[in-house]
């Protein structure tokens, strides 16, 4: 077993007492004020990381509130184009432009289709 030569708790807050009673009243207070400069130095150093953290978090959370209403706002023309394109084709006079307006129908479809496989 280990013979501890520290002293007990009691002890050292007894020197650490006697210590400071020693000491001049001008070094109490540059031990004090030293402290708390210590002490506002932490406390500024970890604001000032934390309003770092904190903005990078919100300009990632804006990227990503933009790229979803740009990919909502795609999606909404590409669907406007289908309904275009379906009205074409229901109003087509004769086969050809009924081929025509299914061709783009079809691309629009797609169109809307790959928007939407992008955005996942």
């Amino acid at each position: 077993m280990p013979v501890s030569t520290s002293l007990p708790r009691h002890q050292l807050m007894h020197n650490f007492m006697d210590f400071l009673e020693r000491l001049t009243l001008g070094r109490k207070l540059r031990y004090g004020m030293g402290a708390l400069l210590g002490i506002v130095l932490l406390l500024s150093t970890h604001a000032i990381y934390s309003t770092h953290k904190q903005a990078g978090q919100l300009r990632d959370m804006y990227t990503q509130t933009l790229l979803g209403l740009s990919v909502t706002k795609e999606a909404h023309i590409h669907l406007m184009e289908v309904g275009r394109d379906l009205r074409q084709m229901l109003l087509a006079r004769n086969a050809s432009e009924r081929a025509d307006a299914r061709r783009a129908l079809d691309h629009s479809r797609l169109e809307l289709q790959r928007n939407m496989n992008d955005s996942n």
